[in-house]
């Protein structure tokens, strides 16, 4: 649907502005670190914006590989693996959509822990601590600095793919 509001480059459309956000943001969140290099941004374009993106950057502690899609079936998944294990989120950014949030610890191959989230509502939970530090002055975990860091990196991914 070309009138999509994601699908028109007039209205900054496209998967990287609309999907990467969560996953940049998200790989910047956990680790704490930025990244130091766009290695890889291969996208596909249709109609002036990005509908698939794979993008491999180098952080200073390790390397980030993802891919965002407007065309492919809809699923959203988190992994970070690291030397003895990695972590599982599935369904980490729209719980109730596309399934129930759950994080789960993988080691020797197998789960260890698995945290089920059946009722969560990020968006709910954004609002309430938008609120409170709205309101009472409380900290908000996720200031606009940090999300222009994780705007600076689709762009960067942009830079890469164009040359």
């Amino acid at each position: 649907d070309v009138a999509n509001i994601r699908n028109r480059p007039d209205t900054g459309g496209g998967s990287l502005p609309d999907i990467g956000v969560y996953t940049f943001g998200s790989a910047r969140y956990v680790t704490g670190q930025e990244p130091e290099a766009i290695l890889d941004a291969t996208i596909t374009w249709e109609n002036g914006v990005d509908v698939w993106a794979g993008v491999t950057a180098q952080f200073p502690g390790f390397r980030f590989m993802g891919v965002t899609s407007m065309r492919m079936d809809a699923r959203q998944e988190m992994n970070f693996h690291g030397t003895n294990g990695f972590i599982r989120l599935t369904a980490p950014f729209n719980p109730q959509v596309f399934g129930q949030a759950e994080v789960e610890l993988h080691q020797g191959g197998e789960a260890k822990q698995v945290k089920r989230f059946p009722n969560e509502n990020h968006y709910t939970r954004q609002l309430e601590a938008f609120q409170a530090s709205l309101h009472e002055g409380a900290d908000y975990l996720c200031p606009l600095e940090f999300s222009q860091g994780t705007q600076r990196m689709i762009d960067q991914v942009f830079q890469k793919a164009r040359g």
